[in-house]
């Protein structure tokens, strides 16, 4: 009895480890689709009512609740706006569905300029969009899993300049910390 039991855990187990390992190469080869968020998200007041899939939030002046974020290397990032995650723990119907870890896909710009696969990125003067971080400390989003540049996403105006916005997929990972230049 403990052996088929043991048999069926191991099987389960595979399969688990097959679909997730798929799921993520799958998601690598589409960075940048509307494809749906790999974190686990928990739902959250915005105060925010223009927040779309994919932008920053931060704590509110509030305190309780949260908004998108808009200004560079804010300490009070909190999280990414995931409007169709594959996993959300609901609290309250009207809440919105926030991934702290995990990958997304997030808003970003080439504000502090292009990004690279592996580069850091935090929050930005682009309401609720992400850039690369150039700073030796500051607080931090997560890294770039594709690169961004001028010819990608579309053009926006920006502190007076033209650059381009858009999305890519990320590895969240949010804190204080050094960046490598």
């Amino acid at each position: 009895m403990i052996k088929n039991q043991l048999k069926r855990n191991c099987r389960l187990l595979l399969i688990s480890l097959i679909f997730f390992l798929t799921l993520g190469v799958d998601s690598l080869k589409h960075a940048g689709a509307a494809e749906p968020n790999s974190g686990i998200a928990s739902t959250y007041t915005v105060e925010d009512k223009d927040i779309v899939d994919g932008d920053i939030l931060c704590f509110s002046e509030k305190g309780d609740q949260l908004t998108r974020c808009s200004k560079p290397y804010d300490e009070k990032i909190f999280g990414v706006y995931a409007q169709k995650p594959e996993v959300v723990l609901r609290q309250k119907p009207d809440d919105k569905p926030v991934v702290r870890e995990g990958r997304v896909f997030l808003n970003v710009t080439t504000i502090n300029g292009p990004i690279a696969a592996g580069d850091s990125l935090t929050s930005s003067p682009v309401t609720g969009k992400a850039q690369k971080a150039t700073e030796p400390i500051g607080f931090i989003l997560g890294r770039a899993l594709v690169p961004f540049n001028e010819n990608d996403g579309t053009k926006i105006t920006a502190d007076g300049r033209t650059v381009s916005s858009g999305r890519i997929e990320v590895a969240l990972f949010i804190g204080p910390q050094g960046v490598m230049p």
